[in-house]
């Protein structure tokens, strides 16, 4: 072990920028940044979010933290963007109108010009939407369906694609670029079925933590 911090609370959210720059949140509303020096981690930078932090993502060029929440409070809750060296807020997203849930998981376009968030939020029951929104102003400008359950990870490929992972097993890409979204359904382990089937009616069973758990860099650019 090389380096260890010790959070006020679990932790759920991870990220590491292109300039060194390491994020970290915690559901006790904790966000903390490190500076790698040297070879170590130094602590940057620390503030208290305005809920429970479950995801963090840093734009391209590493200075600007966006932080993912896990309560349902759409002036609190709302995702929220920081400057990654100072803390301050910059930004919060026009979180749309939901009938549950949240948009704790927080990504950015690989163009940086606008944020991602999606989540267990749902408008209606089994149609789980990836938000976007301005990266200038926080206004929402579309979305897209990506699953039947809670969206847990968003993660770019390139400059208009970025990939998902969802908890009924699902995962894909989404070209915003085009407005097209390519998913992937793994066979269930029990009957091989690669759609709802008795084994997991609600489409949970085989679900992914992460994206990096569905496929490696090489496949996803292969398949979409």
């Amino acid at each position: 072990m090389v380096f260890e911090q010790r959070l006020d609370g679990l932790s759920y959210g991870l990220d590491v920028a292109a300039n060194g720059l390491v994020a970290v949140g915690s559901l006790a509303g904790d966000v903390r940044v490190f500076e790698s020096r040297g070879g170590q981690l130094a602590p940057l930078q620390q503030w208290r979010g305005s809920g429970k932090v479950v995801s963090v993502a840093f734009s391209p060029d590493g200075e600007r933290l966006a932080v993912g929440y896990y309560g349902t409070n759409r002036r609190t809750d709302a995702p929220e963007v920081f400057e990654a060296r100072t803390g301050r807020s910059v930004l919060r997203a026009d979180m749309p109108s939901l009938a549950a849930g949240n948009l704790m998981s927080v990504g950015w376009r690989g163009n940086g010009r606008q944020l991602l968030a999606a989540g267990t939020g749902y408008e209606q029951i089994g149609a789980h939407r990836l938000y976007v929104f301005d990266a200038g102003s926080g206004a929402a400008v579309g979305s897209h369906l990506l699953a039947r359950d809670s969206v847990l990870d968003l993660q770019a490929v390139d400059a208009d694609r970025t990939a998902y992972a969802s908890f009924d097993g699902r995962w894909g890409i989404v070209d915003l670029a085009r407005n097209d979204v390519q998913s992937r359904t793994p066979a269930c382990p029990t009957c091989a079925a690669r759609a709802t089937c008795a084994c997991r009616p609600t489409g949970r069973g085989s679900g992914f933590p992460s994206i990096l758990g569905a496929a490696s860099a090489s496949s996803i650019s292969r398949n979409a």
